[in-house]
């Protein structure tokens, strides 16, 4: 009995809200009051804006659930990875905001900051959507003598056949898509080439516009080892965190003005976003109207299913 009323409670505190940007992130766009300014396009063409908690946006209810498990399992990806990326991220940037910190931060430290923008790569809702879709259409189905390897490879009191096992586990394709967004987002590679690199921090305290941010904040080159590769991230509405390859790169950022930069990187950020822009305040409003999603480009993940359609295809030629 004791057990059961347990694992009632733990099943209570698990997170349902599953936030795709967290917490930590959007509080550095907070007012006075606490609060920021979200712009989403809820009914139509028109962006509008609405004053919110961080605690109160950037989620979806249970975006990383596993439909057709039990609660306490299905919120692992959220609690037991997500979470803990988020946490680690946080002491990690607040470190770097710290100039007396700054300098002393370690390996480890780098890393968690390296995880998590590797995160908001791959977490966001379309991103889970056409996981799950991909796995369950493609990524498995697709996989020549699968029936044949799960018999060879079978675990002890396991159903007899493939077909046996998902009848009898009709979530096995939304749980094999989460195992494989796991292991996409903790790419300790990915990580050691963002940490790899030259970070700095940059203030904007000059420019008449802030900087916003968005549900696709990250602005980067795909190859990482160009000498003219970069990674951007608002990390406020005075501050961008950036990571080049060569300083070459950033010593050319330096040449313009604050000014160029901040509507650069708002229109880059702006324009790719998918659902939701937030700022500081709604003074942005006309701007965000005219570049939201205008200038998208392919997520990381779409990116990822494509070089997977790719190799199907050279497979079979």
């Amino acid at each position: 009995m004791g057990g059961a009323f347990l694992r009632i409670l733990a099943t209570m505190n698990e997170p349902k809200k599953h936030h795709f940007l967290p917490v930590f992130y959007l509080k550095r766009w907070s007012g006075a009051d606490g609060r920021l300014v979200q712009f989403s396009r809820p009914y139509g063409p028109v962006v509008k804006p609405k004053t919110v908690y961080p605690k109160a946006t950037g989620f979806i209810d249970r975006l990383y659930a596993v439909e057709g498990v039990p609660d306490e399992l299905a919120q692992e990806f959220e609690s037991a990875f997500l979470s803990p990326v988020d946490s680690r991220a946080a002491a990690a940037l607040g470190l770097m905001v710290d100039e007396q910190t700054a300098p002393a931060m370690s390996e480890k430290d780098r890393y968690a900051w390296g995880a998590f923008i590797n995160s908001l790569l791959a977490r966001m809702p379309d991103d889970i959507k056409l996981l799950k879709e991909s796995v369950k259409t493609r990524w498995l189905q697709e996989i020549p003598g699968l029936a044949a390897a799960y018999a060879q490879n079978k675990p002890a009191n396991s159903p007899e056949t493939f077909e046996e096992l998902l009848a009898k586990d009709p979530a096995f394709f939304e749980k094999a898509a989460l195992r494989i967004g796991r292991r996409l987002l903790n790419s300790e590679r990915f990580f050691k080439a963002i940490a790899a690199l030259e970070w700095r921090l940059w203030t904007f305290d000059e420019s008449p516009t802030e900087f916003l941010t968005s549900d696709r904040p990250v602005v980067y080159t795909n190859n990482l080892n160009n000498p003219d590769a970069h990674m951007l991230l608002p990390v406020g509405p005075r501050q961008l965190f950036i990571a080049v390859k060569e300083a070459a790169f950033a010593e050319k950022l330096k040449q313009m003005t604050q000014k160029t930069i901040v509507e650069a990187m708002n229109k880059a950020v702006v324009g790719n976003a998918d659902n939701y822009v937030y700022g500081k305040s709604g003074a942005q409003l006309r701007f965000i109207q005219n570049w939201m999603g205008t200038t998208k480009t392919d997520s990381f993940m779409t990116r990822i299913e494509q070089i997977r359609v790719n190799a199907f295809k050279d497979a079979g030629k």
